[in-house]
């Protein structure tokens, strides 16, 4: 299978379906784009709390630019809304809670969701392909 992303001013930007493992909260639709920069997944926390996600450990991160800072971690799974509105396979990972609003979007998709897939980054075209 496979998904075409265009590719916009912040990047190749995918819907996709965020639940918690376990019973720690409910599950939500949010907007995330391909961070191939980062090593782990990242939500906004506001997003987390709005939706009862309680926090599993704590942890720290490297942003570009800035000093190591604390984080939140959380057991979720995510999965990609696929074009007919199904959802593709669920993911589980430990996301960092960190704000990625300033990118448009409330989910940055790291290295660690995008392990499962084949990227194809085609600029030229303005396009990104995950297959899988």
């Amino acid at each position: 299978m496979s998904l075409t992303i265009p590719i916009d001013q912040f990047g190749a930007v995918v819907a996709c379906m965020v639940r918690p493992v376990g019973d720690k909260g409910q599950a939500f639709e949010a907007s995330g784009y391909l961070d191939t920069g980062a090593s782990d997944t990242s939500i906004d926390p506001p997003f987390l709390d709005n939706f009862g996600y309680v926090p599993v450990d704590s942890s720290s991160f490297h942003a570009p630019g800035a000093e190591k800072r604390p984080a939140k971690v959380y057991d979720v799974e995510i999965a990609l809304v696929l074009p007919d509105g199904r959802c593709g396979d669920w993911k589980r990972l430990r996301i960092l809670g960190v704000s990625v609003m300033k990118s448009g979007c409330n989910v940055a998709l790291g290295r660690d969701f995008l392990a499962s897939f084949r990227l194809l980054y085609d600029g030229p075209n303005g396009v990104a392909e995950l297959r899988w």
